[in-house]
């Protein structure tokens, strides 16, 4: 192979493998690590008399340490895949939008179009994971599956996809448009002895920072919804977010659509923060290695006595 042919495809931008190892990567840290506080706010919002502290007692006492990570393979099977694809499909939609609707606006559409495809194909994980969290099951995945199939049907498994889609396509909204600002703002003021990275990127702290920031903001404002979702999915029921929300208000007042506020920040911001962090760092370490390994390959190629060109045939 020529030195040519080598070097064409040398590219500072990641390949689509090297984003879905660093997004893969970063889902299973942040499923494993952010799990517990996961399972407590489900908890809380199913019985939101309790306190964070009494839920997190009650379980270690009664279901032992593990209970914590109830839900986690459920969890792992939704968030590996499903982050891979939403993160690909938003910068795709990200860079294509830019052009046409401006850098503040094209993160608002196209977070809230990835996060409307990923809800929508991940549903029935999440509302598997959810029951298992908020029950404790010790029933697998697919004896869960089953059981919510019989007494439903298979259209059941989607349960509380509207109000899935009424918290997560707000969040990615909110999110990414902050995150954006702020990578942007990043960007041009690299924190205190830190430079840029030269093709561009933010440095990993000021990708964690921006992150924890945006989930915050984001996990906050749609909390509420996040309460009707978890209701509707406990409960079987169905209906517009707004009659949930009306609902929850007017049998239990308006603090209860708070129900679980602490735990979801406290897993949100951290769980954002990791997540897009060792994304942003997965990518940057990646490329430059490939760049590295064809480097090498076009040294090879020059190389007569090299042991792997002569089995090629050169």
């Amino acid at each position: 192979m020529s030195r040519v042919t080598l070097t064409r495809h040398i590219s500072i931008q990641p390949t689509r493998a090297e984003q879905a190892a660093s997004a893969s990567t970063g889902a299973v840290l942040t499923s494993v690590s952010m799990s517990p506080l996961e399972v407590i706010k489900v908890r809380q919002q199913a019985a939101p008399t309790l306190s964070m502290r009494q839920v997190f007692s009650r379980m270690i006492r009664e279901e032992g340490t593990l209970s914590l990570w109830n839900g986690l393979r459920p969890t792992l099977l939704m968030n590996v895949p499903s982050t891979v694809i939403y993160l690909t499909v938003y910068e795709e939609g990200r860079d294509r939008l830019t052009p046409i609707a401006g850098g503040a606006w094209a993160p608002l559409g196209a977070g809230g179009s990835a996060r409307a495809l990923v809800t929508s194909l991940f549903s029935p994980l999440e509302l598997l994971r959810t029951r298992m969290q908020a029950t404790g099951s010790s029933d697998g995945l697919g004896a869960m599956a089953a059981r919510v199939v019989r007494s439903g049907g298979v259209g059941s498994l989607w349960t509380g996809l509207g109000a899935s889609l009424w918290r997560d396509v707000p969040f990615s909204c909110i999110y990414w448009a902050l995150y954006e600002a702020l990578r942007r703002r990043a960007k041009a003021t690299p924190p205190h002895g830190e430079a840029t990275h030269p093709q561009g990127e933010v440095t990993t702290s000021a990708a964690f920072l921006a992150g924890a920031a945006a989930g915050s903001v984001a996990a906050l404002a749609t909390t509420p919804l996040d309460v009707v979702k978890t209701r509707q999915q406990l409960a079987a029921g169905s209906g517009a977010a707004a009659e949930g929300v009306l609902s929850v208000v007017r049998s239990e007042g308006a603090a209860a659509l708070f129900a679980g506020v602490v735990p979801r920040v406290a897993r949100v911001a951290p769980a954002n923060a990791i997540m897009i962090s060792t994304y942003e760092l997965g990518k940057r370490t990646l490329a430059p290695l490939r760049e590295l390994a064809q480097s090498r390959a076009e040294e090879c190629a020059d190389d007569w006595h090299c042991p792997i060109c002569t089995v090629n045939g050169r």
